[in-house]
């Protein structure tokens, strides 16, 4: 996936201002987690109502963040959210002349602008939040009948979320958090654990 340049041409914008600012730094991030994903009821009268999309995946991030002050830091990352998949139960007051497709799989990817208000509580651990800007990659593939189909969706998306971070040394922290996106009909909540490395 190619970083879309409305991300890179607003972090870059910011650059200058952040370079004059005194006690900030950049640091780099890696992270793993899981992602709860549910998408929207089915209303095809080809399956049984009320079925929806829930599966969970595996996820990785990376990211590149700026430390304005000890209040204040500016993040821009890519995350792989991985593979979810579903299997809808066919209506059996229905008679098929065809064998249609009842499983569906997503494979999700975003790049994101973070700002990250921080709230120290001692000299090595903080709280903070998360809020910006996400923009998708969703890969739908739709199986199991006579013909299979697929399509790619891009879509763009405000994020939000909570989290806790421990300073381990000058150079090293590790933080864990949670994050909601609403991209098209899916809901995303992510949990993940990172370790920063400052330089």
């Amino acid at each position: 996936m190619i970083i879309p340049k409305k991300s890179i041409s607003a972090f870059m914008f910011f650059l200058p201002i952040l370079a004059q600012a005194n006690n900030s730094e950049f640091y780099v991030g890696l992270g793993l987690g899981s992602a709860n994903i549910e998408g929207p009821k089915v209303s095809s009268f080809s399956f049984i109502s009320g079925e929806k999309l829930e599966d969970d995946s595996e996820l990785s991030t990376i990211y590149l963040g700026y430390q304005l002050n000890k209040n204040l830091a500016f993040e821009i990352g890519y995350t792989d959210i991985g593979k979810v998949k579903n299997t809808f139960t066919l209506n059996p007051n229905v008679l098929y002349d065809v064998a249609i497709n009842d499983t569906t799989s997503i494979e999700s990817k975003k790049t994101y602008l973070n700002i990250k208000p921080q709230y120290p509580i001692n000299n090595q651990f903080s709280l903070f939040g998360l809020i910006g800007y996400s923009f998708y990659d969703l890969d739908y593939k739709y199986t199991g009948g006579f013909l299979s189909t697929s399509e790619s969706i891009s879509k763009e998306e405000f994020t939000f979320g909570l989290g806790g971070q421990y300073q381990f040394n000058d150079q090293f922290s590790g933080r864990l958090q949670w994050t909601r996106d609403t991209p098209g009909d899916l809901e995303i909540n992510a949990y993940q654990a990172s370790v920063e490395m400052n330089f």
